[in-house]
């Protein structure tokens, strides 16, 4: 692989295109999307049982499942607050907020609130805070 080449997963691929292709995703894809979300649904006891705290400190193994491409490095300022530094996030950090405001929900946190800093482009830092 170039240097310069960014390889991207399947599932990333899938994610992004499932609302372009809802009206012509053949059987086996939906198929592929179910097992998909079945998994999604047993990880998010395990969430639970981590608690936001573990789960957002493994952002970056989490992040890496979906790209080579993107990385992230998670600094702990306080029992319920950390930071999150994205290598990238292709201009839009908004998104990436979302993704860590819903993941956050799903361990339980309550109250979350996930604030983009700025930071040197193409990445952002993530301030995240919630109350368990």
């Amino acid at each position: 692989m170039n240097a310069e080449e960014q390889l991207v997963f399947p599932q990333t691929v899938e994610g992004l295109f499932v609302r372009g292709l809802a009206g012509t995703m053949t059987p086996g894809l939906k198929t592929r999307l179910r097992m998909d979300t079945l998994m999604g649904k047993a990880l998010a006891p395990v969430m639970r049982a981590l608690g936001p705290r573990r789960t957002l400190l493994r952002m970056e193994r989490n992040f890496r499942s979906g790209s080579n491409y993107v990385a992230v490095r998670a600094e702990a300022t306080g029992p319920a607050e950390l930071l999150l530094h994205f290598n990238e996030v292709h201009g839009i950090p908004g998104y990436y907020a979302g993704i860590i405001e819903q993941g956050a929900a799903l361990t339980g946190a309550k109250d979350t609130t996930v604030e983009v800093l700025p930071a040197p482009a193409p990445g952002c830092a993530l301030r995240v805070r919630w109350k368990e």
